[in-house]
């Protein structure tokens, strides 16, 4: 539980879940993007005693690995358009809750890493120390979340967290 919450990891990667100290009551892993966002849609929609999920899709970055993180190629534009249409997914079953027009969302939507056009990672580029966060909310005030850059360290494990001061502007409901 985190401060009382109830929370979920619905991942694509198994390894990642076992990464991620957690103590989220509900933790699965699937075999494709696709089997995340359905499985997640499912969980979210149903699931009014859960206030906080993990999702996590990986199709974006096995293709930009095979085929280099390059929008000018058109199986990487692909994979983050379809990444577009399944966070549409998502967003659709958090609006279908029963209880969501009482309830207080939060969506972020971010990455860990770029990568090189070549489909290489591990450089200490700015294409690979710079993710994209999106905040999406009510009550998120934009102002309070630009950053000018988030940068990565190189040989720890980088992970973003909400400054204790930002929870006046995020209500999360219990």
């Amino acid at each position: 539980e985190m401060g009382g919450l109830k929370t979920a990891m619905i991942c694509r990667e198994s390894n990642l879940i076992a990464k991620i100290p957690s103590t989220s009551q509900y933790r699965i892993s699937y075999g494709s993007d696709d089997e995340v966002v359905n499985e997640a849609s499912k969980f979210i929609s149903e699931n009014m005693d859960f206030s906080a999920f993990f999702v996590q899709l990986d199709a974006a970055l096995n293709i930009g690995l095979e085929q280099g993180f390059d929008p000018r190629r058109a199986d990487y534009l692909k994979s983050i358009q379809k990444y577009d249409e399944q966070v549409g997914v998502i967003f659709s079953a958090v609006a279908s809750r029963a209880n969501f027009i009482d309830e207080n969302w939060m969506i972020v939507v971010t990455t860990n890493h770029g990568g090189q056009p070549d489909g290489t990672i591990g450089k200490d580029s700015r294409l690979e120390t710079t993710p994209f966060i999106i905040f999406s909310g009510d009550n998120v005030r934009n102002r309070q979340f630009l950053l000018d850059i988030l940068t990565a360290e190189k040989g720890k494990d980088n992970a973003i967290f909400l400054r204790p001061g930002l929870t006046e502007y995020i209500k999360i409901n219990k």
